[in-house]
């Protein structure tokens, strides 16, 4: 299931962000990094503004989901490349499914490492809620 409403810091700008109802994220297309071979993309249902607590690894190039494609409809922002380890992912891909394209053996990631992300804003977080409130927009 989804994330429940809730705030977190976004660690770019420091700023707080809200998840909408359903745990949904509003779109954040802020660079130009296309859908490439080894780069992670944030997954949604294909609306704007509905990016979750999914994501998913592009084992080719895929251009149509680049968000400044056109039609520019809900696409699928970059956020990060693999650096190392390509060739796990690439057998992950070729892993053998289920009619509903799920894997016949459960995969599953024991670890990551997150390097060259920004570090956290050095803003004050004390009276600020760790959580929104449930009537919030997402818009």
């Amino acid at each position: 299931g989804c994330p429940p409403v809730k705030s977190f810091t976004n660690l770019k700008t420091g700023g707080l962000v809200c998840r909408g109802l359903g745990g949904t994220i509003k779109d954040e297309n802020i660079s130009l990094d296309s859908n490439i071979c080894g780069s992670l993309s944030m997954a949604n249902i294909g609306e704007p503004n509905t990016n979750a607590c999914q994501f998913f690894l592009n084992v080719k190039h895929n251009p149509s989901l680049d968000w400044f494609t056109p039609p520019a409809t809900s696409k699928h922002p970059v956020f990060g490349l693999i650096r190392k380890g390509m060739d796990t992912v690439m057998r992950i891909s070729k892993a053998q499914t289920h009619q509903a394209d799920l894997p016949c053996v459960p995969i599953r990631m024991h670890k990551i490492e997150i390097m060259g992300a920004p570090e956290p804003a050095k803003q004050s977080q004390r009276g600020r809620s760790s959580s929104c409130s449930s009537s919030s927009s997402s818009s």
